[in-house]
């Protein structure tokens, strides 16, 4: 639709007033003024987000991995690391990050995890800026280089949801692989019932969540002794007593972990799809 030549004259008009009004207010403005506007255009507040890490200085992470971080409204961040729960304190000015006075809970997990999550943590000490870009969360070390980079972390529902065990907590603050050759599965119903093989007997319970708080208890199964592989009854009870004690979940891509009330992980599982 073609506009009147006296609605352009207007718009030009209009368009210069402000041009000559703008040029004033930079002339005539404090320096503290100039700063706020060219230093926090594009920053949002941390506060009251939460972020799950897809990049660790420059690297994907482990498949079947956790790391998240939330931002409350009090300086504090905390999330899983990948096998452990943890909590730092966080400031920002402007575009600055500082992250101190980290603390994690004390499990163990295989190798590889717990190196990664070493990094991790050790890199959230080094960032000194960060920035938001949309659903990106990136921080960046002293030579502006994206050390980790989070994309907003959506909170999926579990009813529907289908899963496989692939690690536990032995009971011992070890995390450790399910035995070779068995299968331990969970399914979220709609009805806040959830049921599935804990590797010999069949089970079922009552759950019900909030956020991403989780209650699970009310658990009965059948009565069948497995003989082999051997440990797996162990496992089958350890397994089953890790669901009663989750207190919390988080759901990242094809993962989910199970928590307590420490933050440290229960149970890993992948996506089981329909």
């Amino acid at each position: 639709m073609m506009i009147a030549r006296t609605k352009v004259t207007q718009l030009l008009y209009l368009f210069a007033l402000v041009l000559v009004i703008g040029l004033i207010a930079g002339c005539s403005g404090s320096d503290s003024e100039s700063e706020a506007v060219s230093g926090g255009s594009d920053q949002q507040d941390l506060a009251g987000t939460s972020w799950s890490l897809s990049l660790l200085r420059g690297d994907g992470l482990l498949l079947i991995s956790i790391v998240t971080a939330d931002f409350d409204d009090n300086g504090s961040v905390s999330g899983i690391a990948g096998c452990n729960g943890y909590s730092a304190s966080y400031d920002t000015d402007r575009d600055q990050i500082s992250i101190t006075d980290i603390e994690t809970t004390s499990s163990t997990c295989r190798d590889r995890l717990m190196a990664q999550e070493t990094s991790y943590i050790e890199t959230l000490e080094s960032v000194i800026t960060y920035q938001v870009l949309g659903t990106t969360l990136e921080m960046r070390d002293g030579e502006g280089r994206a050390m980790l980079v989070y994309d907003t972390l959506a909170q999926t529902k579990l009813p529907g949801s289908r899963w496989i065990l692939t690690e536990y907590d032995n009971g011992s603050g070890t995390v450790v692989p399910v035995l070779p050759g068995t299968t331990v599965s969970t399914e979220f119903g709609d009805e806040g019932l959830l049921s599935g093989s804990a590797g010999c007997n069949g089970y079922s319970a009552s759950y019900d969540v909030a956020s991403n708080l989780i209650n699970i208890d009310a658990i009965v199964m059948t009565e069948i002794y497995c003989m082999e592989p051997e440990g797996l009854m162990d496992q089958e009870t350890q397994y089953l007593s890790n669901l009663e004690q989750s207190t919390a979940y988080a759901i990242v891509g094809d993962a989910m972990g199970l928590v307590n009330d420490e933050g440290a992980i229960l149970a890993i599982y992948s996506s089981e799809k329909p």
